[in-house]
């Protein structure tokens, strides 16, 4: 049972660490509840997005970053 705890704190530390490092949530000054919770909600989707792209064999600020520059890129993974 301990391990099974461990091993889930790690998967929500990890998850946590991506989402506090690489989109910023920490940064977001949001005061409405309602649509900080709306964009943590969007800021999941997105990283699951992210990790479930193949095409790149990157992490997931250089995946975001080609999102942002590459239409195609973008679509493909809005698409997947």
């Amino acid at each position: 049972m301990a391990e099974a705890v461990r091993g889930h704190g790690g998967v929500e530390n990890a998850v946590h660490w991506v989402l506090d490092v690489q989109m910023n949530e920490d940064r977001c000054r949001v005061c409405d509840r309602t649509a900080a919770q709306n964009l943590a909600t969007l800021r999941v989707f997105c990283l699951n997005l992210l990790r479930r792209d193949q095409q790149h064999k990157v992490g997931v600020r250089a995946k975001q970053e080609a999102a942002g520059w590459s239409p195609q890129y973008l679509l493909s993974l809005l698409k997947s």
